[in-house]
């Protein structure tokens, strides 16, 4: 018998790979739903997965607020029109936290209508497919990480680290990794953990790649859509086939990258080759005025893992091309500053067309809240400002939980 979370996995992780025909074709809802016979199983678990979130649909009078159209929302933008959690979020005016947790909540929706509509309390032994015998499926295991959020986590920083763990196994192997120089990446929307675990996976196959020898191991990075290449320099001494350990290997990585839309996908016909294709964190820009360098390096390390990222400036003789550039949404104000009257500062921003709608923090050692309060700033905090008290002012201007 298949328990509730391995359905519900199963269910998500066909979701997140709706339109992908090699995915889907292996998934165990084709024999669930009893269509292994057909002979185009992909188009047909595609349908099905369709019309069961279009038949969700509420009608045009509920309310926007109703629970359908709760149970509707997330499904169909995230799912069928491919939207990002970001994407999403801000369809449904929302944060990504909030979307999360109503996204889970439409998914056991849809998965309970598709078990009616199935009969899969009757159907789900004969189906073939079976939990193991631990008394915690793998799904089971990895709870606590598919409800985990995203963080922004530093891909470099991960590798690096994932590296360490593998070197000497590749000492042990004689195998060299090479990574090119791919500039500056930015955060990835992964658990590190995860992200780790899959990295040393891969690696550590590529290492030992069964009816080969591995010479090096060459690591491409594409900072643009935030794709990871690994690629294997071997020297073949008979056909690779995989073992079951092996194949089970990259079903793990693939299931853990899934729970954060990420994917993987590789190829043994010459050596090794896999692609990683990992989301990117959405932070939002928050433009930092203070002259003091180590206040602006504080706040970007305050806010290295959170949903916001820093940009500093010391002066604002060049503080609109600044805005152009890097279109913050919130401000960051130090109004003490030599030289520079930061009032006059947030008096210009709160009038100027260009920055006239941003919301505006106005930080200071000063005890001066109502002053700023008066002259337009959305929220004040005094110096020294501790890393809580800066996000939880962030938070709240932009719309997301504690």
């Amino acid at each position: 018998m298949i328990n509730r979370s391995d359905y519900i996995e199963h269910l998500r992780l066909a979701l997140n790979n709706l339109y992908e025909p090699d995915f889907l074709r292996k998934s165990p809802l084709i024999k669930l739903f009893g269509i292994e016979q057909r002979f185009d199983v992909f188009t047909a678990l595609q349908k099905i997965l369709i019309e069961a979130i279009e038949e969700m649909e509420p009608s045009p009078e509920e309310p926007l607020d109703s629970p359908a159209w709760w149970n509707y929302g997330p499904l169909y933008y995230r799912f069928l029109q491919q939207l990002d959690r970001q994407q999403v979020a801000e369809q449904l005016g929302v944060s990504v936290r909030q979307l999360n947790r109503r996204q889970r909540s439409a998914l056991e929706t849809l998965a309970d209508r598709l078990w009616t509509k199935f009969c899969l309390t009757e159907n789900t032994e004969k189906s073939g497919i079976s939990s193991d015998d631990r008394p915690e499926s793998l799904f089971d295991e990895l709870a606590w990480l598919r409800d985990s959020e995203p963080e922004a986590t530093g891909f470099i920083e991960t590798l690096h680290s994932a590296l360490e763990r593998i070197l000497p196994l590749s000492r042990r192997y004689d195998v060299t990794i090479q990574i090119q120089d791919a500039g500056e990446i930015p955060p990835v929307s992964v658990q590190p953990l995860a992200l780790k675990q899959v990295l040393i996976n891969l690696l550590s196959l590529a290492i030992c790649l069964p009816g080969s020898k591995t010479v090096s191991i060459h690591l491409q990075l594409r900072q643009e859509t935030m794709e990871v290449i690994i690629q294997t320099e071997t020297i073949a001494e008979k056909k690779i086939n995989l073992s079951s350990q092996e194949i089970d290997n990259l079903e793990i990585c693939q299931r853990l990258l899934a729970m954060f839309d990420g994917t993987l996908s590789a190829n043994f016909s010459q050596g090794f080759s896999a692609v990683l294709t990992l989301p990117l964190y959405n932070q939002v820009p928050v433009l930092v005025i203070d002259d003091n360098k180590d206040t602006l390096q504080l706040f970007s390390r305050y806010t290295a893992k959170s949903h916001f990222r820093v940009i500093g400036i010391q002066q604002t003789d060049q503080l609109f091309e600044v805005v152009d550039k890097i279109s913050p949404q919130i401000i960051l104000l130090d109004v003490m500053m030599p030289r520079v009257d930061g009032w006059e500062v947030l008096a210009t921003l709160r009038q100027h067309p260009k920055t006239s709608h941003i919301p505006i923090i106005v930080c200071t050692i000063m005890p001066q809240s109502e002053l700023a309060y008066s002259l337009g700033a959305r929220f004040y905090l005094q110096k020294p400002v501790t890393q809580q008290n800066l996000i939880a002012a962030l938070n709240q201007i932009a719309g997301f939980e504690d």
